[in-house]
């Protein structure tokens, strides 16, 4: 019995090992994943806390950018903090991609692209497995739009930690795929030719010869015929009319015979057909833009729930907890509540206030030719009390304002 133990023990604790240590493997490839994408979202939008206390392994940021050095540090922080390991087996790395060209490095500025990048250091739990494991790492990269429109104030820099012992960026410092021109395609006109009608020639009339013949002692017999052909122009078909008069003069001779020939008229009409070509017909479209009368929250987290006037609603969310966030931007819309476009020529500024709160930026702008503005990020205060941000702005010379209620 203690053979038989023995044999299938060593197996049964290898194989128990294996799940300990590679199910941890696992749990830090995922925790690296998910706090890269969450850190890289709230890089984003200004969202990445104040915290700059954490372990780092010779943090370096931008020589000259004191303020931006230390924005970096804090979305450091918050990276590793979301991570979810100890800080000392992680290491972070900031950079930015421009939007007119993603091979060109870009800044903390709207519509810029904000790359994060992690690598977490793996362990064997158990030790069973340590040379196999502790020398390796998971990497984590992640790439979010700047949507932030005070982003510039943040003055956050490029930067980022030494890698782990024996490892580098490279993965990291990738420039992202130039993506292929966008297909237009190409309209011909259509070529028409004409050729002109085909005109026929007058009809052509012919007469056979008339012929007489008499004996030398009687009186021949004297026939007349005459012939009228009228004919219109080509592509019209008229009647032919024929005129025959004939005028007969007999003598009788006694035993004398006159033969008589009588002459006839053959008369040929050809008719030309007529071929009639339209212009082509040319079909125009015009779209009519309708004009903006209000403005409603868009992209909101959480969903917002609204009633009232469609083009100026008043709106509700619940359930986002003590110092709880509503995120959302504002999109102008007809008297209908669709969305429509800023046809008046200059920017419209929109104006945020908070009861209860505070807002972030102060301000959102929808652009001449635009229907979105950026986005903004409404903070309750601590406590169970009411809080409501306030959007109003000039739209068509009128003041229209939409509101939010945030519970807690």
């Amino acid at each position: 019995m203690l053979a038989e133990f023995a044999l299938v023990a060593g197996l049964f604790l290898a194989v128990v090992m294996a799940i300990i240590d590679f199910g941890f493997t696992m749990y830090d490839a995922n925790a690296a994943s998910h706090g890269n994408r969450t850190a890289s979202r709230g890089a984003s939008l200004l969202l990445y806390g104040d915290d700059v206390g954490c372990s780092t392994t010779n943090l370096v940021g931008e020589a000259g950018r004191t303020t931006g050095n230390i924005e970096l540090a804090k979305l450091v922080c918050f990276t590793k903090s979301q991570v979810g390991v100890k800080a000392a087996r992680v290491r972070v790395r900031v950079r930015f991609e421009s939007a007119q060209d993603p091979l060109v490095s870009g800044s903390f500025q709207p519509g810029d692209t904000v790359v994060v990048c992690t690598m977490v250091g793996l362990r064997s739990l158990t030790g069973a497995f340590g040379p196999v494991l502790n020398t390796r790492v998971t990497t984590s990269k992640s790439r979010a739009r700047i949507e932030a429109i005070g982003a510039q104030t943040y003055d956050l820099s490029a930067g980022g930690e030494d890698p782990l012992p024996g490892r580098s960026w490279n993965f990291c410092d990738t420039l992202a795929t130039v993506p292929q021109a966008p297909f237009t395609p190409t309209t011909t006109a259509a070529s028409t030719t004409t050729m002109p009608p085909t005109t026929t020639a007058a009809p052509t009339t012919t007469a056979a010869p008339t012929t007489s013949t008499l004996p030398t002692t009687t009186t021949a017999a004297t026939t007349t015929t005459t012939a009228t052909t009228t004919t219109l122009a080509p592509s019209t078909t008229a009647p032919t009319t024929t005129s025959t008069t004939t005028t007969s003069t007999t003598t009788t001779v006694p035993t004398t015979t006159v033969p008589t020939t009588t002459s006839t008229i053959a008369t040929t009409t050809t008719t030309a057909p007529s071929t009639t070509t339209l212009p082509p017909t040319t079909t125009s479209t015009t779209t009519l833009q309708a004009t903006a009368a209000g403005m409603r929250f868009t992209t909101a987290t959480p969903t917002p729930t609204c009633t009232g006037n469609p083009a100026s609603p008043t709106c509700s969310v619940d359930n986002v907890g003590n110092k709880g966030t509503f995120t959302a931007a504002i999109v102008l819309v007809d008297s209908a509540g669709a969305p429509t476009v800023n046809t008046s020529g200059s920017p419209i500024t929109v104006t945020l206030t908070g009861d209860g709160g505070s807002g972030a930026p102060a301000t959102v702008v929808i652009a001449a030719n635009a229907s979105t503005s950026g986005q903004f990020v409404f903070t309750r205060d601590p406590g169970n009390g009411p809080a409501t941000v306030t959007a109003q702005a000039i739209i068509g010379g009128s003041s229209v304002s939409i509101s939010c209620s945030v519970a807690r």
